[in-house]
């Protein structure tokens, strides 16, 4: 029984980031769009794994994929492609996400403070 209540909380927990993500306005991913001249999709997975303090899982860039683009393919390949685009524009300022498998897509401290500090710029 434990197990299932675990499960419940899990999900509504994924539930909860998802609204937040969906409901992020594009002006809150301006910053990012601009410093790093990043389209809107990439710029809102940007956000999401800068703002979370420990790592965003596949399911939340998916679900960020979907808000913002037209995919019809609900599939881990479209995370990987968008993963990839992005590490390819972050690559020119000395950035990369990074991935803890079974955990999700995340900066380290170093990258952290370097994206805070061409925001402010």
């Amino acid at each position: 029984m434990s197990i299932l209540v675990a499960i419940r909380e899990e999900r509504d927990e994924l539930k909860r980031k998802l609204e937040d993500i969906t409901h992020t306005r594009d002006t809150e991913t301006l910053p990012f769009s601009m410093a790093f001249l990043l389209p809107r999709q990439l710029a809102h997975i940007l956000r999401a794994i800068y703002m979370d303090p420990k790592a965003v899982s596949r399911e939340e860039v998916l679900g960020i994929i979907s808000y913002t683009g037209r995919v019809k393919m609900q599939s881990t390949k479209v995370v990987d492609v968008a993963i990839c685009r992005l590490n390819k524009r972050l690559k020119e300022h000395g950035l990369r996400v990074r991935n803890l498998r079974g955990v999700g897509f995340y900066f380290n401290a170093a990258d952290k403070s370097l994206i805070k500090k061409l925001l402010s710029d």
